[in-house]
């Protein structure tokens, strides 16, 4: 009997450590995303961008630009006078994975992915929940 409870238990603390484990994961992409586009400013062509500087929207400020809904990740700039030239490359790598994370991770009615988990880690607990009243019901018999 201690085997069992010990394999459910075991089941219960992986599914638990599941939310964690994938923000880990989705935040190390993230960063991988961010490495591979450094890499790739210093070894090609820089794209040039001239931006108002009232209107420049910084996701990370001195990193990372949003331009018309598109990430643009600034190796350097310079200004010329209400107009800031941005040097860089479109990152569309990592705005695909924010998208995706913002879409599942939503309290949006249509996504129905959270709502999902939410319900099968309801099951789990019921499950475990009548696996211990079994287990509890078996050993008073004994």
């Amino acid at each position: 009997m201690n085997i069992i409870k010990k394999n459910i238990c075991i089941v219960l603390i992986v599914l638990l450590a599941m939310p964690m484990a994938v923000s880990l994961f989705l935040e190390i992409k993230i960063k991988w995303i961010q490495h591979e586009m450094l890499e790739k400013m210093e070894q090609s062509q820089l794209q040039c961008i001239s931006i108002d500087a009232n209107q420049v929207n910084w996701k990370i400020k001195n990193k990372e630009l949003l331009v018309n809904n598109q990430f643009f990740d600034v190796k350097y700039s310079d200004k010329h006078g209400s107009k800031i030239n941005f040097y860089g490359l479109f990152d569309a790598e990592e705005k695909r994975l924010e998208s995706f994370i913002e879409k599942n991770m939503s309290g949006d009615e249509n996504n129905q992915g959270l709502d999902k988990i939410t319900r099968f880690l309801l099951q789990i607990q019921l499950l475990a929940t009548i696996t211990d009243t079994i287990l509890h019901s078996i050993e008073t018999l004994q």
